[in-house]
């Protein structure tokens, strides 16, 4: 079980280290929302590249629900980068908790459409 949970925090690290590219692109021309799309696509490949651990992950929750304090606090940490990256770009006031509850929020569904899309498939609707 302790081999579980190391993957899942190798897995994790795996991911954060994607994460710097996106304060990287606060001094970018691009418009915002077009690097906020190609973010939120990188995320979603890198989820999808790793479909059978997102399914280990549920098996092990079955099991043990505190492998989804990991999973949580790495939402926080992305809602956090996402809202600072805002900040940085002039988008949004100076943060208070509120908007960044806000942003942790918005990443925690973004992060639970993909995992159940990658658990019980697209569709049909």
């Amino acid at each position: 079980e302790h081999d579980r949970f190391h993957e899942v925090d190798q897995n994790l690290a795996e991911a954060r280290a994607m994460l710097p590219r996106l304060m990287d692109a606060v001094d970018s021309p691009l418009p915002t929302e077009e690097i906020l799309y190609r973010f939120v696509r990188a995320t979603v490949r890198y989820m999808l590249r790793e479909t059978g651990f997102q399914r280990a992950l549920f098996d092990i929750s079955l099991k043990d629900r505190r492998v989804w304090r990991q999973q949580q606090d790495h939402h926080q940490y992305v809602g956090d980068m996402l809202i600072d990256f805002l900040v940085a770009r002039k988008e949004l006031p100076a943060a208070d908790e509120a908007l960044r509850y806000r942003g942790r929020f918005a990443m925690r569904v973004v992060f639970g459409v993909v995992q159940t899309l990658l658990l019980i498939g697209p569709g049909p609707y």
